[in-house]
């Protein structure tokens, strides 16, 4: 069993050596020829030592990962497809990196939303996040405050909802992306020029391509109901599901939700 789940194998004394130098108490198994070992777990791994497999990957770790093979075993080429989804995100990825941007990954607490923690490791992040927007505008403010002056980001990453009361909160997956700067380096052939509301428009006007077949539109006709919190304060278009839902906007951040010196002018952003 070891040698199938390692791909190495091991004699029973080598195993019975590296596990007894663990703390754990092996004997040999006589009915199955010595090839077996019966081990007991002591009372300080009983938490996370509760299967063959867990003792498995001590034997591989005190082993040493370095020490397996690296070349190719034999495998079967898999033929399950990606989720769509999935491959949706890798074309978007694609296609905002071509366009300058750099993708962020931010934590999942924050200071405030609608799903609260039971054990928050810090008390100012006691939330799971509710948009992605708030974790992108640190990331701006921290390449502003070291005078980055053209910064692209994007996220793409869950946000959570509370669900029915006695209910699992609701997962659902984000799109986000903050911009601010030139629209090209200072060059002798031109002005470099800012960014502004049009460069918004088409970025967002190709993500939501991506989704036509499904009924999405980009639009300029303003929702008439509540909108979500973590949209641009000043949304100048919005993204409308197959059903007339709000689904995302895009526009100018306002100033009173940035941290940034004066240099830095507008900041875009959009979230869907």
């Amino acid at each position: 069993r070891v040698e199938r789940v390692l791909g190495v194998r091991f004699e029973p004394e080598t195993l019975a050596g590296l596990l007894t130098h663990l703390g754990f108490a092996v004997t040999n198994d006589g009915d199955a020829g010595g090839s077996a070992l019966e081990v007991g777990v002591p009372g300080f791994r009983s938490y996370d030592v509760t299967r063959e497999v867990d003792l498995i990957e001590e034997v591989a770790r005190l082993h040493g990962y370095d020490r397996f093979p690296d070349e190719p075993r034999p495998f079967r080429t898999g033929t399950v497809p990606d989720h769509p989804l999935f491959c949706l995100e890798d074309e978007l990825r694609d296609e905002l990196t071509g366009w300058g941007f750099f993708e962020a990954q931010t934590p999942a607490f924050a200071p405030e939303g609608e799903v609260e923690i039971l054990n928050p490791v810090s008390a100012d992040e006691r939330f799971l996040r509710a948009t992605l927007l708030p974790g992108l505008v640190r990331g701006i403010e921290h390449n502003a405050a070291r005078r980055n002056r053209d910064v692209r980001l994007f996220e793409l990453g869950t946000a959570f909802q509370q669900g029915e009361p006695g209910a699992l909160p609701s997962e659902s997956t984000h799109l986000a992306l903050l911009m601010h700067g030139r629209r090209a380096a200072e060059h002798w052939s031109g002005e470099a020029t800012p960014l502004d509301l049009w460069d918004l428009k088409g970025i967002l006007g190709r993500v939501v391509g991506r989704l036509s077949a499904d009924g999405w539109v980009l639009s300029e006709d303003r929702p008439t109901g509540e909108t979500e919190g973590g949209l641009p304060d000043c949304a100048s278009y919005f993204v409308y599901d197959g059903s007339g839902a709000l689904v995302g906007a895009g526009g100018r951040m306002a100033s009173d939700r940035l941290d940034l010196p004066p240099w830095a002018g507008e900041v875009w952003a959009a979230e869907v």
